[in-house]
């Protein structure tokens, strides 16, 4: 069995709206709950033997701030190909995970994350910034996983149902 948690990036700030999509940052809100999501993963899911992400400014704040929260300390692989990824172009670079590595964190956008979940579970789910899930894959090494495989909800987690 694998475990597999997808995240959508935090809130992001739209403050300088000549800023291009891929260099907004995250906002205030996006800064508190990226690491408090970090830590309903340290203390309710396995911690991830792998951390990929989007290269956009909002998701790699993200993704620096969850590995903070939950001493992740290996490096955080970010990936071109996760911005604005369809659910095809994650599946490609989760079978990308070495077969030593039960547990991967995919940090991306919306509508791709939301997509994915969908393809992973077989339900329809929201998942608004910050928004993360952890799913049981019936799998034994990453290149097994494909679209045909359905995998168990564990756990979900928004932001808005922990303040």
């Amino acid at each position: 069995m694998k475990t597999l948690l997808i995240m959508r990036h935090a809130k992001s700030s739209w403050t300088s709206p000549d800023l291009p999509d891929h260099d907004r940052p995250l906002n205030s809100r996006g800064t508190r709950d990226a690491p408090m999501m970090g830590g309903l993963i340290k203390k309710h899911a396995r911690i991830p033997d792998r951390i990929v992400c989007s290269t956009a400014e909002r998701a790699r704040q993200t993704a620096v701030a969850v590995a903070e929260s939950i001493d992740f300390t290996d490096d955080i692989e970010f990936l071109n190909q996760l911005y604005l990824a369809s659910p095809v172009t994650c599946i490609e670079v989760i079978h990308q995970t070495p077969s030593d590595k039960g547990t991967l964190l995919l940090i991306g956008h919306n509508p791709g994350i939301e997509s994915l979940y969908e393809t992973l579970v077989g339900t329809y789910e929201r998942f608004p910034t910050a928004t993360t899930a952890q799913v049981e894959l019936p799998i034994h090494t990453w290149t097994q996983f494909s679209e045909r495989i359905l995998g168990k909800q564990l756990s979900l987690w928004r932001p808005k149902d922990f303040k």
